[in-house]
């Protein structure tokens, strides 16, 4: 897989994905600019685990939180000797909380990736701005015009 492919940690109130985030992503899947792999609903417990939680939409959502949970929880070899974990979902969701985690497929940069690695690039590292660096990001652009 070629693409980048991120984890999107959205806290919620709900295990549910509304019907207007279910059309997002048909829309998204149908444009061909990414594609959503899955998604699971996480509670980080006051007693400080992490646990899935059934779904209220199971019924009507083709993701069932599978391939997400495998993907936390299968180890990495390259990781495995390293001390410090680059992400962790208890991080990610604050305590006492509840998320939806959404696995996304940059599709659009596939093209672009393996263009670059054929000839002859490397692939180092992919970099995701947090909520923070999007939002100097954009007062940057605005005092530029």
């Amino acid at each position: 897989m070629s693409a980048p492919v991120q984890l999107i940690t959205i806290g919620v109130d709900r295990p549910e994905v509304p019907d207007s985030v279910l059309a997002e992503f048909t829309r998204l899947s149908d444009s061909g600019l990414v594609k959503v792999l899955d998604v699971i609903f996480v509670q980080h417990n006051e007693d400080g685990y992490v646990d899935s939680v059934d779904r209220l939409d199971a019924d009507r959502m083709q993701f069932d939180g599978s391939l997400i949970s495998e993907l936390l929880t299968t180890p990495d070899a390259e990781d495995a000797s390293d001390a410090t974990p680059v992400w962790s979902v208890h991080d990610a969701v604050p305590q006492g909380q509840m998320a939806a985690l959404v696995l996304v497929e940059h599709t659009w940069a596939g093209p672009l990736v393996s263009a670059m690695l054929d000839s002859g690039g490397r692939m180092f590292d992919e970099l995701w701005l947090s909520a923070e660096d999007r939002q100097l990001l954009a007062s940057l652009l605005a005092a530029r015009g």
